[in-house]
């Protein structure tokens, strides 16, 4: 078993010699528009299917191997994977779950970084689409780490239009003040508060 749930995302090989390809829409949020550009460009890979997963990923059926680059590349270019490609540098090891109903469907409670959608005030005080942010929760699935829901900061919201900038700066924050080993759920129980928002 892997040591966290990774969703299938990535490269893996299927069975019958073809490849599926995960990808992630940003925050789980994808518009028609985008969905048939990723028609168009699955299909001119040779490919005719598409999933979803329970974690708003978009996993890429039945590319044979020498496509798959081509694929990753047009796929990247429509903007799928913006925070992969952001923290490309750094080594972490960060989950995050967006969900859009308050039935928590995409278990936002046991995330590193769980997202619910809900209206938040935007810089000029109007409400826009924005999330509610729940850090460090866990199925404690590393050796050592107890199961948790994490911690919910009174008033951790941030805007859609904010969220990359968000993420991006709470996993630096955590690559520059982790010890050895130091899960990022681990990090979110003893961090000062001010540096997770």
């Amino acid at each position: 078993l892997p040591e966290r749930p990774y969703d299938h995302i990535g490269v893996h090989r299927q069975q019958d010699g073809n490849c599926y390809v995960g990808v992630a829409p940003l925050a789980g949020r994808v518009s028609g528009s985008m969905l048939g550009r990723v028609a168009d460009i699955v299909e001119a890979h040779g490919s005719t299917r598409v999933r979803t997963t329970p974690y708003q990923k978009l996993v890429v059926l039945d590319v044979a191997p020498d496509r798959v680059e081509s694929l990753v590349t047009a796929l990247r270019d429509i903007g799928l994977e913006d925070l992969e490609k952001r923290l490309a540098d750094l080594d972490v090891n960060i989950s995050i779950n967006v969900n859009g109903c308050p039935n928590a469907c995409a278990r936002t409670q046991v995330a590193d970084i769980g997202l619910k959608g809900q209206l938040v005030p935007g810089p000029d005080g109007e409400l826009v689409e924005g999330f509610q942010v729940h850090l460090g929760g866990g199925l404690a699935m590393a050796a050592g780490e107890q199961a948790s829901l994490g911690r919910k900061l009174r008033g951790l919201k941030t805007t859609a239009d904010e969220l990359v900038e968000y993420v991006e700066r709470l996993a630096r924050r955590y690559a520059a003040d982790r010890t050895e080993g130091e899960s990022f759920a681990q990090w979110v129980t003893r961090a000062d508060e001010e540096e997770l928002r």
